[in-house]
């Protein structure tokens, strides 16, 4: 087994919600590495509590973050919290970047009520936006952990699968899954038959070095989790990345789904990678992006 990872600095939002309540809960219970600390976000957003007025809305989340850092110092984390004022994911994504944030905590829904379309526009921006890795919690993060990691031979995935084995606890259990995706030409038919049988033929042998390829990457990526005490399967399967992704964490009961940011492009980062975009919106389990 590896040395232990240095501590994590950890941001956790929130506004009191159920959703960022639960987020708090999942933070106050994942093992961080050793020496990590949390700080506790709550925003004052100026498009919510009209006509409460600001004083009133920064008091109510004074108490908000107050009683969300009482409840990660009773699971042992050293918390700080502080409130600001601004625009949510602005906001967040400043902290984060000021503070050094190795990980943003944010729930799935809450977070700005006005802005909160479907996962809630403001984990979304964050989630896509963030320098850091992001944790979407959807549901419970059940301890020990049972995650799937998505890899798809991008280094972004080996390096969100480095940074989710520094996780460590006695049980955790991952499998790693590569999906890949079936090689069709839809032209066939419209070819001469000799044509068409010679690229048929390469074809499958595309495939099948794809197919050697995935597994190559899944056996050396479970390694590294097994290298840092987690108990690891790896598996490669066929179909839609993301259906496949999400079937293979119904079959772990897995409480978590972990992946890269492929694809995330530009200054202001506006797409996630198809497949991490709809794991971020599927329902129920939770995501995290690791950078």
């Amino acid at each position: 087994m590896t040395d232990g990872p240095r501590g994590w600095k950890v941001l956790v939002a929130t506004d009191g919600s159920k959703s960022a309540e639960r987020a708090v809960a999942v933070a106050a219970g994942v093992p961080w590495p050793e020496g990590s600390e949390v700080r506790v976000l709550s925003v004052v957003d100026p498009l919510e509590g009209m006509p409460e007025t600001i004083a009133a809305r920064r008091a109510r989340d004074e108490k908000v973050a107050a009683a969300s850092r009482a409840r990660l110092e009773k699971a042992g984390a050293k918390v700080s919290s502080t409130v600001l004022f601004g625009y949510p994911a602005r906001t967040i994504l400043e902290a984060a970047s000021e503070w050094g944030a190795g990980v943003i905590v944010v729930g799935a829904r809450g977070l700005g009520a006005v802005r909160g379309l479907l996962v809630g526009s403001v984990s979304s921006a964050v989630a896509r936006a963030a320098s850091s890795s992001v944790l979407v919690v959807k549901g419970d993060i059940r301890t020990p952990i049972r995650a799937v990691m998505a890899v798809d031979g991008s280094n972004d995935a080996r390096a969100a699968a480095r940074r989710l084995a520094e996780i460590r606890g006695p049980g955790h259990a991952v499998t790693v899954v590569r999906v890949v995706e079936p090689l069709r030409v839809k032209t066939l038919g419209l070819l001469p038959r000799r044509v068409a049988d010679t690229l048929r033929g390469e074809v499958a042998r595309a495939a099948e070095e794809l197919r050697k390829a995935a597994q190559r990457e899944v056996r050396e990526v479970a390694g590294m989790f097994r290298d840092a005490g987690w108990k690891a399967e790896a598996v490669v399967r066929s179909g839609i990345p993301s259906d496949q992704v999400l079937a293979t964490a119904r079959k772990a009961n897995a409480s978590l789904v972990a992946a890269g940011p492929r694809g995330v492009t530009g200054l202001e980062r506006i797409l996630l990678g198809s497949v991490t975009e709809r794991l971020l919106v599927a329902p129920g389990i939770s995501l995290f992006i690791g950078r």
